[in-house]
C-alpha cells in the first residue's frame, strides 16, 4: 500500500509540473526530476518488477537528462502534423510479447539510444525494423485511419545525432500473408485458434521480417552511414 500510495504521489507530481511546463516552456530540474521519478514506475508497469527501485533518484542523472536536452536540435524534432511517444502496435505488439516505438514524428519511426559510442549496432537496426514491420501488420498507436510511415531513423542522444535508414525499406517488397510481394499494407487476422495466433498471422511475421533482413542484408552498407565528423558527446556524469 505504501509504494503504491508512493506511485500516486509520483504520477500526481508529474502532471502539475507538466501542465506548468506547457504554459510556461521553461524546463526545469523539478520536471527532469519527475520524468526520472516516472522512470522507476516502468519495469513494474511493463513486467511487475523494481517496486523497491519506486522514487530512487540521483542528482547526477537530472544532470545527465540537461546534459542530453541541451545536444537537441528543436529543428530535428518539430512534428508537422503527427507525434507519438512510445506508441504500441496494437494486436502486432502481442505476436513479439509486447513492443513499441520511442517516437513516431510524421512519416518517421524513430528509436532513441543512449550510448558512449556512436556506432550502428545490428541489434539496433533490427530493433528499429522490426517496429517498421509491426506497424505494416497492424499499424502505429492503433490510429484510424493508419499513418503512413516511409521512413526509420535511430536518434543518438549523446551526439545529437539522427541516423537515418530509410534505405531499407520499400513497401513494395513487404508480403501478403499468402506469399508474394504487394503495396497494400499486409493486416494482421485477429482470429485466434487453439494454439494462440492463426498460422496466417504467424506466417506474415516471418515472410515480412524475411524481406527486411534479405534487403538489409543486401544493401551491405551500414558502415557508410556513420558520419565522419560529429560533435563531441555530452558527458555523462
Amino acid at each position: 500500500p505504501a509504494r503504491q500510495s508512493r506511485g500516486g504521489e509520483i504520477i500526481s507530481r508529474a502532471r502539475k509540473d507538466l501542465a506548468a511546463y506547457l504554459k510556461k516552456g521553461q524546463m526545469s530540474d523539478a520536471l527532469i526530476e519527475c520524468a526520472l521519478l516516472l522512470a522507476t514506475l516502468d519495469p513494474i508497469a511493463r513486467r511487475g518488477v523494481g517496486h523497491e527501485m519506486i522514487g530512487v533518484v540521483h542528482k547526477d542523472d537530472v544532470q545527465d537528462l540537461k546534459n542530453l536536452i541541451s545536444a537537441v536540435d528543436k529543428k530535428l524534432f518539430t512534428a508537422k502534423n503527427l507525434c507519438m511517444i512510445n506508441p504500441s502496435f496494437g494486436s502486432a505488439s502481442e505476436l513479439v510479447g509486447g513492443a513499441d516505438a520511442d517516437m513516431v514524428m510524421d512519416d518517421t519511426i524513430i528509436d532513441i539510444k543512449t550510448t558512449k559510442k556512436l556506432s550502428l549496432d545490428r541489434s539496433f537496426l533490427d530493433q528499429v525494423l522490426g517496429y517498421y514491420v509491426l506497424h505494416h501488420i497492424s499499424g502505429v498507436g492503433e490510429l484510424n485511419p493508419k499513418p503512413t510511415i516511409t521512413k526509420v531513423a535511430i536518434y543518438f542522444s549523446r551526439y545529437g545525432y539522427v541516423m537515418h535508414l530509410s534505405e531499407l525499406i520499400d513497401s513494395a517488397t513487404f508480403p501478403s500473408s499468402s506469399g508474394g510481394s504487394r503495396r497494400e499494407q499486409p493486416r494482421l487476422s485477429h482470429q485466434s485458434s487453439a494454439g494462440g495466433h492463426t498460422e496466417s498471422a504467424s506466417q506474415t511475421i516471418r515472410s515480412t521480417w524475411a524481406a527486411v533482413v534479405i534487403r538489409s542484408t543486401m544493401t551491405n552498407r551500414i558502415s557508410g552511414w556513420l558520419p565522419q565528423t560529429v560533435g563531441k558527446p555530452t558527458r555523462e556524469p
